[in-house]
């Protein structure tokens, strides 16, 4: 990222901003700060084109990384695993979104758990380790939060944290879908309010929706003000008495700020967001879109209180699911005009900017040491479009590029806000590191290995579809974690022998390279690399093998896509449109190397360095806080981008070998 430094050192008023110095030392604060899916290569394209101007501010008066390396494979539990905890998968216990359930005698190799909860992870992340040290600690929608009971007494980490550690997130409960609604009957003359009726140039007519087990009351009018023809505009009540409007919309234009209503209690603890999708001149169709019904878990009250009455709502995420699934009208994929990808991204407007007033709201906090924060963005957006806007890649399409760039790039110019907001909101003695999981790269089609496993009597399923262990020696993981798992006797219904996992694993790693696609230049094989029962050494270097990995670790060529599916008809299939964006494989792959960019007192000014690695966040973190690191953290201290390493009981660890 050196062109990146390079466009912003000259500002001038960036001097005053990096000489400016502490009068009286002060305690060091840390924000870790994650934003998924923002690989390295696509960050620096958006800094290079301006669309990230505080980021390029920090990197150009602190420490950025070419590059960070992350787990090997690059999936977002483990990779963000890998920035709390120190260490990678094989030790913490995270190996991706979905990992394998021990011990082995006790499980089959279709035994699997969620990635992301802490009943998964057994290596200590830092937000324990700083809490247990006597700091205050605030975790803001981090992974590996929830189930909280695992931070509680008498749970795997909640001894000697107090009540230091301050836990807040809306991602413990299971993703709900956002909907759109539509009218159920005809729109009347409104008629028996309580208040005035807006004012309208056209007779203002009134109709009902229900969300959960409420109704709310919707009066549409004519706005004098508005160029558009007939009705224009939408009030949301929730009862008929004008006096107490809960929102006044107009059909959503471009991604722009305010087309949206405020946060709506809907029952107990869940609030929504209305939008106005559409709506017709006569008043008769509107199409109302309303955010999943959302939550906080928490471990602190008056936390939660103090965020949400500063406006940090919980938004999980855009409308990527509405968005494809064409409820906002055919996507430019689909030949059309552009209007559902607006509708989409001011979706994602809306929870970057509920993401960004949390994050202040939580940087406001008083007496606080670690912040840590997470953001699901770029990765969203770049699933979405990320193949349909790379030059060279399988789903490119020139027309396609021209219509989608400046919209993802207006994305990165909102993530960018955010880290303004978050850097304009803490205080000079406190330290920055904007982080990431993983990298991107583009993908057309899906590559199914458990076909070819079938072929090969490898893989056997029951008449009823189901895969027959009794008969299986190897498949592809449903855990998707990119590789393929021998169903030796050291798991719960394994047939084959440990002495024989060599030649089984070798063997379904033969029967997969062999698979060829057509391109230009003749057959090719697909798999064009497999890392065959990985040594103890990269084990510990990279994350990859061990109990909780795989014995053929599979890496594709670029635009195709590994799907688990044990009962599909075919070895290949396209992927559907909207889904050109993927992670996984290689991570040292360097489309998929994740970033790094450090700002603050403890760090050095203007320092580039070549390479770092998610594992080395959390004992740095530690480091300037003047706290050991986690427990089980096998990264190093990132001396040379320090200004000064106190001596806090952690050795400083040598880089290992590349």
């Amino acid at each position: 990222m050196t062109t990146m430094r390079h466009a912003f050192v000259t500002a001038t008023w960036l001097v005053a901003w990096a000489s400016s110095a502490l009068a009286v030392p002060l305690p060091p604060r840390v924000v870790i700060l994650s934003l998924d899916g923002a690989g390295a290569r696509i960050v620096e394209h958006m800094a290079e084109r301006g669309h990230m101007p505080n980021l390029s501010r920090l990197a150009a008066t602190g420490v950025l990384a070419d590059h960070a390396r992350t787990h090997f494979v690059s999936q977002t539990a483990a990779g963000h695993a890998a920035l709390w905890t120190g260490c990678f998968g094989n030790i913490n216990g995270i190996s991706g979104n979905q990992v394998p359930l021990l011990p082995r005698h006790a499980h089959t190799i279709l035994d699997n758990q969620a990635g992301f909860s802490s009943l998964a992870l057994v290596a200590e992340p830092i937000f324990v380790t700083a809490a247990r040290a006597g700091k205050q600690v605030i975790a803001l929608n981090a992974t590996h939060t929830t189930p909280l009971t695992v931070y509680e007494t008498g749970g795997r980490f909640g001894a000697g944290t107090g009540d230091r550690l301050g836990i807040l997130t809306g991602y413990a409960a299971k993703a709900k879908p956002s909907v759109t609604l539509h009218p159920q009957t005809p729109a009347k003359v409104a008629s028996d309010w309580q208040g005035a009726l807006p004012v309208s140039e056209a007779p203002v007519l009134e109709n009902t929706l229900t969300l959960g087990d409420r109704r709310y009351h919707v009066l549409l009018g004519a706005d004098s003000d508005d160029p558009r023809p007939g009705y224009d505009t939408l009030w949301l009540y929730a009862r008929r008495d004008t006096r107490e409007c809960l929102a006044r919309l107009k059909p959503i234009q471009g991604s722009e700020p305010g087309q949206f209503s405020g946060p709506i209690r809907v029952t107990g603890d869940q609030h929504t967001f209305f939008g106005l999708v559409s709506l017709r001149s006569d008043g008769q169709h509107w199409q109302l879109y309303h955010t999943p019904l959302e939550g906080y878990t928490t471990n602190n009250t008056a936390l939660k209180a103090s965020i949400e009455q500063q406006g940090g709502f919980f938004l999980r995420g855009g409308a990527a699911l509405n968005y494809i699934q064409g409820d906002f009208g055919p996507t430019l994929v689909e030949g059309g005009s552009g209007r559902a990808e607006d509708v989409y991204l001011a979706t994602v407007r809306l929870a970057i900017a509920q993401a960004t007033r949390a994050l202040a709201a939580a940087a406001k906090q008083p007496n606080w040491d670690l912040l840590l924060g997470y953001l699901p963005f770029p990765d969203e957006v770049l699933h979405l479009w990320h193949g349909y806007v790379t030059p060279g890649a399988a789903p490119y399409r020139r027309h396609l590029a021209d219509a989608l760039m400046p919209r993802v790039a207006r994305v990165f110019e909102n993530i960018d806000h955010l880290i303004g907001q978050v850097k304009h909101h803490t205080d000079t003695h406190t330290n920055l590191m904007v982080v990431s999981d993983h990298g991107m790269v583009p993908a057309a089609w899906d590559f199914y290995p458990n076909v070819i496993l079938k072929q090969q009597g490898l893989l056997v399923l029951s008449p009823d579809g189901q895969v027959d262990l009794s008969r299986t020696q190897a498949m592809y993981s449903l855990t998707n974690g990119g590789y393929v798992i021998v169903n030796s006797q050291a798991f719960k219904g394994g047939i084959v022998p440990l002495a024989q996992v060599p030649t089984v694993a070798e063997r379904a790693a033969k029967a997969l390279r062999q698979v060829t696609v057509s391109s230009g230049l003749g057959p090719i094989g697909v798999v064009r690399q497999t890392l065959v029962n990985p040594t103890a050494a990269f084990t510990a270097q990279y994350g990859a093998g061990g109990e909780l990995g795989g014995d053929v670790y599979l890496d594709l060529i670029p635009g195709y896509y590994l799907n688990p599916d044990v009962k599909a008809p075919h070895a290949f299939g396209k992927r559907g449109p909207n889904r050109s964006g993927a992670h996984m494989f290689d991570a040292r792959r360097p489309e998929l190397y994740a970033m790094f960019c450090a700002h603050g007192p403890a760090f050095g000014s203007g320092i580039t360095v070549s390479e770092v690695r998610n594992v080395d966040v959390a004992p740095t973190a530690a480091n300037i806080l003047g706290i050991p690191a986690p427990r089980q953290a096998q990264g190093r201290v990132l001396g040379e981008i320090l200004r000064t390493v106190p001596d806090t009981g952690y050795r400083l660890q040598a880089a290992p070998a590349r």
